[in-house]
């Protein structure tokens, strides 16, 4: 997916995406923390990302040190788009799988996120 974004993009800096589309606006600091990496590692994907224009900084208003970051109209289209994608993947995917399938499916895979946390 991260690909299909943009060459430049691995699949690291693709997750941050994905995270501001759904956390929103976001510290660096919070962005490392959720992912469990370092700030030099986040900070180098998110340079990357504001470089491409998917994402912009602006100074924190509660912390005149800090930035927040978001994604631009650019990223957020972006995503957008990658979703879109997947969802019409993973539909041709499981056109043959029954209702009752899809279900298990889904139950299982909850259950999965749940043990991971």
């Amino acid at each position: 997916m991260a690909e299909q974004v943009h060459r430049g993009v691995d699949a690291a800096a693709y997750s941050l995406l994905v995270r501001l589309a759904e956390a929103g606006e976001s510290r660096p600091s919070d962005l490392a923390e959720h992912f469990g990496v370092g700030k030099p590692t986040v900070g180098r994907q998110l340079a990357c990302l504001e470089r491409l224009g998917f994402v912009a900084r602006r100074p924190d208003p509660d912390d005149g040190r800090a930035h927040i970051l978001g994604l631009t109209e650019l990223g957020e289209g972006w995503v957008a788009t990658q979703r879109e994608r997947r969802k019409t993947a993973l539909g041709a995917s499981f056109a043959d799988w029954s209702d009752h399938e899809l279900t298990d499916l889904a139950v299982t895979l909850a259950r999965l996120n749940d043990a991971l946390r």
